[in-house]
């Protein structure tokens, strides 16, 4: 077996699994666009965070990940960071990303409070 062909199965597996609304994924609208992903969310103060590259303001920084599809159907375009992103009417900011067969796995915060 060789690179090319475990890269080929390892993508196809991530859209036809993990990308699968029915296994892990849901249904969801990031910029307009209608698209499956898997947004893990959790809530950590603020003060967990400090750096000069992110504005920290209110009680609570809400941070997510979030993986969606980098090639094929429904494809998201690689944000930069910083850039804001409308994931199912809210909107975060991109802190980063990175993109690993056929996914874009983004790291986004939102300050709350």
């Amino acid at each position: 077996m060789n690179g090319s062909f475990f890269k080929d199965i390892l993508e196809q597996e991530i859209h036809s699994v993990f990308l699968n609304p029915a296994e892990f994924a849901a249904r969801m609208t990031v910029d307009g666009l209608e698209t499956v992903g898997i947004l893990d969310e959790n809530v950590k103060p603020a003060s967990a965070f400090y750096a000069a590259e992110v504005e920290t303001w209110g009680l609570h920084q809400r941070e997510a990940s979030l993986s969606v599809p980098s090639t094929g159907e429904g494809a998201v375009p690689r944000p930069s960071p910083r850039q804001e992103m409308d994931v199912d009417g809210e909107v975060w900011t991109v802190r980063n990303v990175a993109e690993q067969h056929g996914l874009l796995v983004i790291s986004l915060f939102m300050n709350e409070g």
